[in-house]
């Protein structure tokens, strides 16, 4: 098996691979493309229909009257609305982020609670956590995984065969991995 023929680390987990966003597209280049001719000829529209009400460029064509102000206020002011949007979605997504991180440390927190109801709690809030965010789904994955090499239970010579007894906490992050193995 060749390296690049070696699945990655999300792949091992059974997860896909993240979109490579920094890839141009054929159609990405199109909407660029469309966007760009339509803004300019929304600002060629603009300058046309102020010049004409200002000061009269057209000779044949009728005066414009208090709409050609309106759509100058709308033409203007429609970028600063876009950016507006654009920094509120950002907002947005660090809301969110900082949400999830505390989830985690909470969730690592309670992980580390006597009671082991308690512990299949965290882990299935950890459940969760991948469910909501595939960004943290890889580092919820080894956590997991650590967690069940620390917290096996000794194995117990029942007779002729070994016998592991699992706790509950245990067999929860073993069933939160197998499901997001397959």
């Amino acid at each position: 098996m060749s390296r690049s023929d070696k699945p990655d680390r999300p792949e091992r987990f059974g997860l896909r691979p993240l979109a490579e966003w920094d890839v141009p597209r054929w159609l990405d280049q199109m909407v660029a493309v469309a966007a760009a001719v339509t803004v300019g000829l929304a600002l060629a529209v603009v300058v046309v229909v102020l010049a004409n009400a200002l000061f009269g460029f057209v000779p044949d064509a009728p005066r414009i009257g208090f709409g050609t102000g309106a759509v100058a206020v709308a033409v203007i002011s429609a970028p600063f609305v876009i950016w507006r949007s654009v920094v509120a979605q950002k907002t947005v997504n660090v809301t969110e982020q900082g949400h999830i991180t505390d989830r985690i440390n909470k969730a690592v927190e309670l992980l580390g609670h006597r009671e082991p109801a308690v512990r299949m709690g965290a882990i299935l809030s950890f459940d969760r956590i991948m469910a909501d965010s595939a960004v943290d789904r890889l580092m919820v994955l080894k956590m997991m995984n650590a967690y069940i090499t620390y917290h096996q239970p000794a194995v117990t010579d029942g007779g002729d065969e070994e016998v592991r007894d699992t706790t509950i906490d245990v067999q929860a992050a073993l069933d939160v991995l197998s499901k997001w193995q397959s």
